[in-house]
């Protein structure tokens, strides 16, 4: 860790020295990224120095396995068209970091990302000498867009979890007016939340003190159940919400959509405001492909699509990923996938997964430059090819590459699809885009 830049009287001059600060910084190394209690407690030191910026705007508060980004945008753009000046964080971000910290849909200017950074450094060194330790690279930027949300005069902030809930470092808000959004909950990260959909669903309700919140109801009684407990321990009234069946091509985004209305409803109810119901869901039924890394398209020479691009990274989320392809293309349809993941992922389940709707898999690779997670790189190709076998798939895998992906993909005409992690997307889609020059 540099010791000028985290000790001395170092500054940003720059966004791009600031970025390049995160990351060389404070990208989390042998504690991990996610280090419970103790990290939370340090979450909670942190944001106090901060002055506690995340309880000076009510806020929409979004966990789950599967949909909290589709969810966060949603509700953000819901409540911005009725008026609002809404902050929202997601993550990870696809493109840009400053997608963690945006205004009424809009990104955190350059020059304001570098200012927030320079307002954190007195805390960030505060902490760099004390026994927890440096706040990480995502204790930073959440601190970071707490920040940006109260001086720029939020009526509302829209949040999204990182990890779990409980110990989240979002779930330092301790405003009891906050609504909590709890969307459909399956395994993911079990060396971290819990090997159990149960112990994992206790972890995302973690952020039910509050006094209201509304949930996705599991096809699993025992996950409602949690949840139903876990309010109850808080004193939050919890409503399962129903699907909207007419929005969305699939039934998450169904469920989703209802949860998406459902919050802003009671958000702009608190507000003695009225959600315009039509207007609502005329915005949600054409709002899919506008989201990074969630069905993204890529566009061709022509306008046509060549490829969907789509964080889906366990197999809840590739589930539902095939769902919605099947939905728009017909469930008949094979995809040629680009796939790639990182090696503590559930390789083999999520090829086969895809290997019911392809046509042929080629997989990738990526380095993790750090940031939310420690450098490292993805699972390699013979550790791909190996789970493909495992799952019976090897045979769609063999001497594939990009342009030759495209080019089945535009004979059959259905996109190429890239899924299993966000950190790989933004490479990818330039590789397509050559590929269609």
């Amino acid at each position: 860790m540099g010791f000028e830049r985290l000790y001395g009287t170092w500054l940003p001059s720059s966004y791009e020295e600031a970025v390049e600060f995160l990351y060389a910084e404070l990208t989390p190394a042998g504690r991990g990224q996610f280090s419970g209690a103790d990290g939370f407690e340090r979450s909670k030191r942190y944001l106090a120095l901060l002055g506690n910026p995340q309880d000076r705007v009510q806020a929409v508060h979004i966990a789950g396995t599967a949909g909290k980004g589709s969810i966060s945008y949603g509700v953000s753009r819901l409540l911005t068209a009725h008026g609002l000046t809404v902050g929202c964080h997601v993550s990870p971000h696809v493109y840009d970091i400053r997608e963690r910290l945006q205004i009424d849909s809009e990104l955190c200017g350059k020059e304001q990302f570098r200012d927030l950074l320079a307002g954190c450094l007195p805390a960030i060194r505060q902490m760099a000498g004390s026994p927890s330790g440096c706040p990480t690279f995502f204790e930073v930027t959440v601190g970071m867009a707490f920040l940006l949300f109260a001086q720029q005069g939020c009526d509302v902030a829209v949040v999204e979890t990182g990890l779990g809930g409980l110990f989240d470092t979002t779930n330092t808000i301790t405003r009891r007016d906050k609504l909590a959004v709890i969307s459909r909950i399956g395994l993911d990260h079990q060396v971290v939340l819990g090997d159990t959909v149960e112990l994992i669903a206790q972890q995302k309700a973690g952020i039910l003190g509050c006094d209201r919140a509304v949930a996705a109801r599991s096809a699993d009684d025992s996950v409602n159940q949690v949840l139903v407990q876990e309010a109850a321990r808080h004193g939050c009234d919890l409503a399962f919400i129903p699907s909207e069946p007419g929005l969305g091509r699939a039934p998450h985004e169904a469920e989703n959509a209802g949860l998406i209305l459902a919050a802003a409803r009671i958000t702009l109810a608190s507000r003695n405001r009225e959600l315009d119901e039509a207007a609502a869901r005329t915005d949600l039924a054409a709002s899919a492909s506008r989201l990074p890394g969630r069905m993204e398209p890529v566009h061709g020479p022509g306008g046509e699509v060549v490829a969907v691009l789509d964080g889906a990274h366990n197999p809840l989320k590739l589930a539902a990923l095939c769902d919605s392809l099947a939905a728009q293309y017909g469930p008949e349809a094979r995809f040629p996938w680009i796939f790639a993941c990182r090696a503590d992922k559930a390789m083999s389940e999520m090829i086969g997964i895809i290997a019911e709707h392809a046509s042929a898999i080629m997989f990738g690779q990526f380095a993790v430059l750090g940031g939310d997670v420690p450098v490292g790189r993805s699972a390699t190709a013979e550790q791909l090819l190996d789970a493909a076998r495992t799952a019976g798939a090897a045979d769609l895998c063999q001497g594939l590459d990009v342009p030759r992906l495209v080019g089945l993909g535009r004979a059959s005409g259905s996109p190429v699809v890239v899924a299993g992690s966000f950190y790989y997307l933004a490479d990818m889609r330039r590789a397509i885009e050559n590929a269609v020059r």
